[in-house]
């Protein structure tokens, strides 16, 4: 669709619906309609998986219940890069305690027996040595979500910046408040360029934030003036003037755009953009 679904799940979500993440106990390859405002996402969402080796899982999860990680590895036939994706984005949430407790229990069951990550016998079978590693902080766990399914069931990013930010810089909820005529500057992460043919050089964007989506126009001259910017940034800043039509759309007529830097590097997700 137009849309990716990284915005599709954020909005869902400010029209009351509630997305749980991706699961090797409850998840099956498409996403599932549980009730009347609770979707699953499905397996199809992370990036790297091969299908066929989901849906032997599913099969196998139906004929007995996995007990532990080293249960669900041993009865499934997901590769390492899978195993990887699957603990990194939470998947496996419900098989270990943390996303680097199980990166670790990955990780450290491809070896041999050696000094550097010996296995602890445990009567009959062995448990993993405790994983030395930090857990992930909130930023660390979007960025993992969006670096393996391009879009996260957690806060938007833009949520994350917010308290850094000046007042100055207006939510997209805010934005369409606003009356005609006056200045404005709002931020967020960019989900759509165009530049279409009869435009006459004009390119609309539209950023989205955690309260939704703000319109921008660009004229050709300032375009070039910022090409680089406009093309290149997931996160924009954008310097305006508030326009509105007769039925009450919002636009910002755009002066200035900069790249939005706040912190560490927010995480996006894809853009539709014109080429």
């Amino acid at each position: 669709g137009f849309y990716s679904p990284a915005t599709l799940v954020q909005e869902g979500k400010r029209r009351g619906l509630r997305f749980l993440p991706p699961c090797v106990v409850g998840s099956d390859w498409f996403c599932e309609v549980i009730d009347d405002t609770t979707i699953r996402l499905g397996l199809v969402n992370i990036l790297g998986l091969v299908e066929a080796n989901v849906r032997a899982m599913v099969r196998e999860r139906s004929r007995r219940a996995f007990v532990s990680l080293e249960d669900f590895r041993q009865r499934t036939g997901f590769d390492q890069a899978e195993m990887r994706r699957l603990a990194s984005v939470g998947a496996l949430a419900k098989l270990a305690p943390t996303r680097r407790k199980a990166l670790w229990a990955v990780e450290v069951r491809t070896l041999e027996q050696g000094d550097l990550f010996a296995r602890v016998p445990m009567g009959d079978s062995c448990k993993v040595a405790e994983s030395p590693l930090p857990e992930m902080s909130y930023h660390e766990r979007l960025r993992a979500d969006f670096s393996g399914m391009g879009l996260t069931t957690g806060r938007h990013p833009m949520a994350l910046a917010r308290a850094g930010l000046p007042p100055e810089i207006l939510s997209a909820a805010m934005l369409a408040t606003l009356p005609d005529g006056i200045p404005a500057i709002t931020a967020g992460a960019v989900i759509c360029r165009q530049r279409p043919g009869t435009a006459k050089g004009v390119v609309f964007i539209t950023l989205e934030d955690e309260t939704g989506l703000a319109n921008a126009i660009v004229y050709s001259d300032t375009f070039e003036k910022y090409r680089l910017v406009i093309t290149t940034e997931p996160f924009l800043l954008i310097h305006g003037r508030i326009q509105r039509d007769g039925e009450g759309t919002t636009h910002l007529m755009a002066t200035c755009l900069e790249a939005l830097t706040i912190g560490e590097a927010l995480p996006a997700g894809a853009s539709h953009d014109f080429h």
